[in-house]
């Protein structure tokens, strides 16, 4: 598939903490911490409650922060894709800017890539914590499938930073070895045909 579909595909799937579903989470906990209805929960269990979705929504929030920041990183990269391409053929065109622009872009995927991965571990702590705090089976249901649908998003961001990261390393790798031999101008045109040789695979 394609980056802009791959891309669109990531969009699409990021999960929201929508009203409804944290009304809903509402009613199941409270409706069902204490066992009935009709009694209700106790102070400290609508404490609890509060502090459990509170956290909840403040791990959503960050969540999708990285998210969104990890998908402008992928806008750019797709970006920079596309100047690879260019400078690949082009034979007169000098390859030091590229160099810069790929360096710049494999150390923000990086990060992206930890900050992703540390997300989603304190997110996954924390339905671990509100699934074991639980003990009904309609409250721990909206939990997982919160859950599944936060930890999935996650993996599609990591990976997608992850190939971009990839990618850019070996255009980087290209370009060093084209710069390192004896002879400059035929290392620059290895260098560039192994970017181009690159992004064949790459559909924009």
């Amino acid at each position: 598939s394609s980056v802009k579909s791959f891309l669109l595909t990531v969009r699409s799937a990021t999960p929201r903490f929508p009203g409804t579903m944290m009304l809903v989470l509402v009613a199941a906990l409270l409706g069902c911490t204490s066992g009935t209805l009709l009694r209700g929960p106790s102070p400290e269990q609508v404490q609890m409650l509060k502090q459990e979705l509170s956290e909840l929504e403040k791990s959503h929030n960050a969540g999708e922060k990285v998210q969104q920041r990890a998908d402008a990183f992928f806008e750019k990269s797709k970006q920079l894709f596309t100047e690879i391409s260019v400078v690949a053929e082009n034979k007169t065109s000098n390859l030091e800017t590229l160099l810069s622009h790929l360096h710049t872009a494999q150390t923000n995927l990086a990060q992206v890539v930890l900050d992703v991965k540390a997300q989603d571990k304190s997110s996954g702590e924390l339905y671990a914590r509100m699934l074991k705090d639980d003990d009904t089976d309609q409250s721990k249901q909206l939990l997982r499938n919160l859950q599944e649908a936060d930890k999935a998003n996650f993996q599609r961001h990591r990976r997608l930073a992850e190939m971009f990261e990839f990618k850019f390393k070996k255009a980087i790798h290209f370009i060093a070895k084209g710069e390192k031999a004896a002879d400059k101008k035929k290392g620059l045109l290895e260098a560039k045909e192994n970017l181009k040789q690159l992004m064949s695979n790459v559909k924009l």
